[in-house]
């Protein structure tokens, strides 16, 4: 499948794109290793709520493998450029409904979401529902964040706000956009799903602080968001992919070097970034 200037035109105006059956053929390997790493999650799992794993492409050198497939790069490209950026990652076991919210704001930078499915689930049993071109901000943009209260504002149940369900088979690709309102409706206790997070290339300081806020909220315990097994079974067409999200953990308060990184991260990597703006912890 060739992905196009218009694919890219087609995600910027409405903040998705479904591209279905691309990674069809790989979902034998990518279902079987998301079960092995997700199997602490599934053993504890309650179908009453959503269980969470993050980092969890990271926990597994054969789910690091997806970063290294051409499909994967063919779209990010296109998306966000040739220099890409992988960010991280989080396993889940879904259950119920996700009412309408973006994941992000960003404005200085574009994050895209890749919920990879591993369930048959259609509009009425969990699949995920987007509102087209209300990923936009700025002066004069559409906002959709009425949806999240649609039941007041609008008059309607979140259920009826217009929106678009893209194909989620097993194998299916769709790319979001973090700032677009997206919703869940009627899904069963174990919806399987892994997120991947890409950015686009950092330069300058406003994205590098949208990416440090990205990291702050990260996780409380400032767990690394790379592994070292990540970055240390990367072939040289991921590890370009990997540099500067993994530099930036020496330039964060929350995070700082790690030792592994010396090793595989370039010197070159750690110059030029720009002073955090996210406060130390007090001790």
């Amino acid at each position: 499948m060739t992905i196009t200037p218009q694919d890219r035109t087609f995600f910027t105006t409405f903040g998705y794109l479904s591209l279905p059956g691309l990674l069809a053929d790989e979902m034998g390997w990518i279902t079987a290793a998301f079960m092995q790493a997700m199997d602490d999650e599934r053993r504890c799992h309650d179908l009453l709520k959503r269980s969470s794993a993050r980092a969890c492409l990271e926990r597994s050198e054969i789910l690091c493998r997806i970063l290294d497939l051409p499909q994967i790069d063919a779209v990010m490209s296109v998306l966000l450029g040739a220099d890409w950026n992988y960010y991280s990652s989080d396993g889940n076991l879904y259950s119920g409904d996700t009412g309408w919210h973006s994941d992000s704001d960003w404005q200085h930078g574009v994050c895209i979401k890749v919920p990879l499915y591993f369930d048959e689930i259609d509009a009425g049993s969990g699949a995920l529902r987007v509102i087209p071109g209300s990923h936009r901000r700025g002066p004069g943009a559409w906002t959709a964040a009425e949806a999240s209260n649609s039941q007041m504002l609008l008059g309607i149940p979140g259920t009826a706000v217009p929106c678009v369900v893209p194909p989620c088979r097993p194998g299916d690709f769709v790319a979001i956009d973090t700032n677009i309102m997206h919703a869940s409706f009627g899904g069963g206790p174990s919806r399987r799903m892994l997120a991947l997070q890409f950015w686009s290339p950092f330069a300058s300081e406003d994205q590098y602080a949208e990416l440090d806020r990205h990291m702050n909220n990260w996780t409380a315990s400032g767990a690394p968001i790379h592994s070292e097994l990540l970055h240390r079974s990367a072939p040289p067409g991921r590890r370009r992919h990997l540099l500067q999200v993994g530099a930036r953990h020496a330039a964060h308060p929350r995070y700082g070097k790690l030792a592994w990184m010396d090793e595989l991260i370039p010197g070159s990597a750690f110059t030029h970034q720009p002073r955090s703006r996210i406060e130390p912890e007090k001790p």
